[in-house]
């Protein structure tokens, strides 16, 4: 997986995190691969329509946020968002990056880099919604924010 394994590493994360079964991110980084062309086929790295298929196959439930409001009500309701960034303090042009958003607490919620674990911790849904990715393969269902519930 290397460096397109953000995704799959986000999703074994948090279907791990709802379901208490551990998944690893090889585990998701198959599924997608034999049974969509969500994972490396037509591009770089996961298409956002990955998520939900991946979601969906482990009985898990999704919602596309399309504003940072709705990415703070979801927060406060207590469910896993993954959100893909672009140029931030997380990725460097031209690459994005999958990130797993949990809880929320006076407009911050925690941040988990399946990359870089230096850069877990608290940060503004109103930074991160201001550089949410902006390419198509991140933004195949609409916005690369989805919410991922039991």
């Amino acid at each position: 997986m290397d460096a397109t394994g953000c995704v799959p590493t986000t999703l074994a994360m948090v279907i791990s995190g709802i379901t208490g079964t551990e998944v690893l991110p090889t585990t998701v980084a198959d599924y997608l691969y034999i049974h969509t062309n969500e994972f490396n086929k037509d591009g770089f790295g996961t298409s956002s329509r990955g998520i939900v298929r991946a979601a969906q196959h482990w009985d898990l439930t999704t919602e596309t946020l399309f504003t940072a409001s709705a990415v703070k009500e979801v927060l406060s309701q207590g469910h896993h968002v993954l959100g893909a960034v672009g140029t931030s303090i997380f990725a460097h042009y031209p690459v994005t990056h999958e990130l797993v958003l949990k809880g929320y607490d006076n407009g911050k919620t925690y941040v988990r880099d399946p990359y870089n674990a230096a850069n877990n911790g608290w940060y503004l849904v109103d930074y991160l919604f201001g550089v949410k990715s902006v390419d198509p393969t991140d933004n195949t269902e609409g916005s690369p924010f989805i919410a991922i519930k039991g």
